[in-house]
């Protein structure tokens, strides 16, 4: 199995989303990447006030869930330290931000629906009306189940993606911007340890989740190719048992069971060396935190809730790191949805002359006569349909016309 090839930075990440925006830097076609991105953006042009919506709305419940965090950490002091002046008026104002804040969540995810929605239709209208008016010899080239897949499968990806990818992007970033400030008011040798933990651990399981899929696909093809051998036994079963042969086909059999054993093992054993792997350095960069915050709130630098705090944010400040790194393979798979949604709409129309139309609607109610004298017809050059035919179809008549191939 060949290995991926990662250059710069992301041969710590080895991430093939990272390395596919650095491929399109590099190749020169980054322009049709910004191409495909600026017509998604055509689509969402007249819902942008409620994209901004959804984005304050997004920053707006980021920061009462901060503002929850940060209560709590006082909150917890204070029954620490037994003070019980402001402990009601704390719990209360905690209670109320989680509450605005699961209600204004609860808003954004009906807002992001709806415009999901609208955006999917008016991409599928736009679609389904070129298709029906494009050429048919161009045309013709995408078989039918290709122009469904587009149709309704990158169809769904890019409306997936066209409303939430920059209001996510801005919501990840100010979270995580927030996070780090706050923690580095609080203690900056606190934001480092939280901030340098994030891409670090990031990077391992990345590696490691790499490598288990890997494993996993080499497991899947020999899964495959035993269900393949016994699907062809069984089919078989009959002329086996006349030439007698059963015994080559039963240690094959056992050869097969064999291998499965191996790759299954050599799976197994690397799954629970990459989980002890990840567990241990995960639980190495907490155990460093936790340890941090021992020292200081040994020293009475700190207070319980302090810590308290600082570790929660720790936790979401990996978490944010992470949503902004996923961002990058959303961004990616809509680009190549849209380009080839774009192949479909680029595509040569009919030609029509309306003059002519509009006078074939007033004379249609009487009835039309169909007339066709020495024409010759071809789809593409060089393959003539008929040559000099003459032909004429008067109201009522039933008419065939037949060839070699058919009707």
């Amino acid at each position: 199995m060949e290995e991926p090839k990662y250059t710069g930075l992301n041969r710590f990440f080895q991430s093939d989303a990272i390395q596919a925006i650095m491929k399109h830097m590099t190749d020169g076609t980054l322009s049709e990447f910004i191409g495909d991105w600026k017509w998604i953006f055509s689509f969402t042009k007249k819902y942008r006030w409620i994209v901004v919506l959804y984005t304050f709305m997004g920053i707006v419940g980021s920061t009462m869930s901060l503002g929850s965090a940060y209560v709590g950490r006082i909150l917890i002091n204070i029954v620490v330290g037994q003070e019980r002046e402001q402990l009601w008026v704390l719990i209360c104002a905690m209670l109320g931000m989680t509450l605005f804040s699961l209600a204004l969540s609860s808003v954004s995810s009906r807002i992001f629906t709806r415009i999901s929605i609208y955006v999917n239709n008016d991409i599928q209208g736009e679609i389904f009306d070129r298709i029906m008016d494009a050429r048919w010899a161009e045309l013709s080239a995408y078989p039918s189940g290709d122009l469904l897949n587009r149709f309704n499968g990158d169809v769904g990806t890019i409306a997936a993606n066209a409303i939430n990818w920059i209001p996510n992007l801005i919501i990840n970033i100010y979270t995580f911007a927030a996070t780090f400030i706050i923690l580095f008011r609080m203690d900056p040798a606190m934001a480092w340890i939280a901030l340098l933990s994030a891409p670090f651990l990031l990077g391992m399981s990345r590696y490691i989740m790499r490598r288990m899929k890997q494993y996993r696909k080499r497991v899947l093809e020999l899964n495959s190719q035993m269900m393949g051998f016994e699907v062809e036994t069984f089919f078989n079963f009959d002329m086996i048992k006349s030439f007698g042969v059963f015994g080559y086909y039963s240690r094959k059999l056992r050869d097969w069971q064999k291998k499965f054993k191996e790759y299954n093992l050599d799976y197994n054993k690397f799954e629970i060396k990459s989980r002890i792997m990840l567990t241990l350095v995960s639980t190495a960069v907490s155990m460093a935190a936790f340890g941090y915050c021992l020292y200081r709130l040994w020293n009475g630098q700190i207070l319980y809730g302090d810590m308290t705090f600082f570790l929660q944010q720790r936790a979401n400040l990996s978490g944010r790191f992470n949503d902004l790194v996923g961002t990058i393979p959303g961004m990616l798979n809509s680009s190549v949805s849209a380009h080839r949604i774009r192949e479909l709409i680029d595509l040569p129309r009919e030609i029509h002359d309306e003059q002519a139309a509009e006078q074939l609607e007033k004379q249609a109610a009487g009835g039309l006569t169909v007339r066709l004298s020495h024409v010759s017809f071809s789809y593409q050059e060089q393959q003539t349909v008929y040559r000099d035919a003459n032909f004429e179809a008067r109201p009522g008549e039933i008419v065939a016309v037949l060839a070699s191939s058919g009707v």
